[in-house]
């Protein structure tokens, strides 16, 4: 049997111990947008809730200018991992995103449902 060389080694090394995801995703939101759009800066969602449902750990949601009329819940749930790495939801830069719950009606009424409800942790919210 012929023995490993120590390169051989060394690559397997690396390539066990290579992250699985280096860099966090940006994903965009606009009153314009669509939820079967790619949320891309050219093509956003139109809802808080799908760019949450699609964001992992450590990402960006950007909500662009206008007004988000919610009907049902928002539940944001999608947590970072650490207070170096939190999930950002953020207002696009000098822009101010409207997240109006006037027409949200609860599915309970004997109960507080919240329009928006925060169960994720290391989240930052901004704007």
């Amino acid at each position: 049997m012929r023995p490993m060389r120590l390169s051989t080694h060394l690559s397997a090394l690396f390539v066990l111990l290579a992250p699985v995801n280096l860099y966090a995703a940006t994903f965009y939101v606009s009153p314009t947008g669509s939820d079967n759009a790619e949320g891309t800066e050219i093509a956003p969602f139109a809802t808080l809730q799908k760019a949450n449902n699609v964001a992992s750990g450590g990402d960006t949601i950007y909500l662009r200018a206008g007004t988000y009329y919610n009907t049902s819940q928002i539940t944001l749930t999608m947590s970072g991992s650490s207070d170096t790495n939190r999930t950002k939801i953020w207002a696009y830069p000098n822009e101010k995103p409207v997240l109006d719950c006037s027409k949200y009606v609860t599915t309970n009424k004997a109960a507080d449902v919240p329009c928006i409800l925060v169960t994720g942790s290391f989240m930052h919210l901004k704007g």
